[in-house]
């Protein structure tokens, strides 16, 4: 962002402001737009697509501290987790290739068939 002249007020401070925002924000939506209409959806797509992606690590999140307390009560518990996550690189996306297609049964048993007068 660039910096704003300090000679301007601050009303028109904020109107650049909210101009700049409303074009960046313009420009985010059209970008999802774009990738919206170019995703791919349906099902039977997503079954010719393959994607191969390797594992870098097994990490841990950031730990999650719960403390249960009860006024007047002796009763307090502390609980909480890290969640186990992996980094994955996508290295391709690629459309499957169709295998070879089946010879029918008829032109299997003509070619099978011997030739003969």
């Amino acid at each position: 962002m660039k910096a704003l002249p300090t000679s301007c007020s601050s009303a028109a401070r904020a109107s650049l402001r909210v101009v700049e925002q409303t074009v960046l924000l313009n420009g985010a939506t059209a970008y999802m737009n774009l990738l919206r209409d170019t995703a791919i959806l349906d099902p039977k797509e997503l079954a010719q697509v393959a994607v191969t992606a390797t594992v870098d690590a097994h990490l841990l999140g950031p730990k999650i501290r719960v403390f249960t307390y009860r006024a007047k009560h002796s009763s307090k518990k502390m609980r909480g987790h890290r969640s186990r996550l992996s980094k994955v690189t996508i290295t391709e996306i690629a459309l499957k290739k169709r295998a070879a297609a089946r010879p029918r049964r008829k032109a299997q048993a003509e070619a099978a068939a011997p030739e003969g007068d």
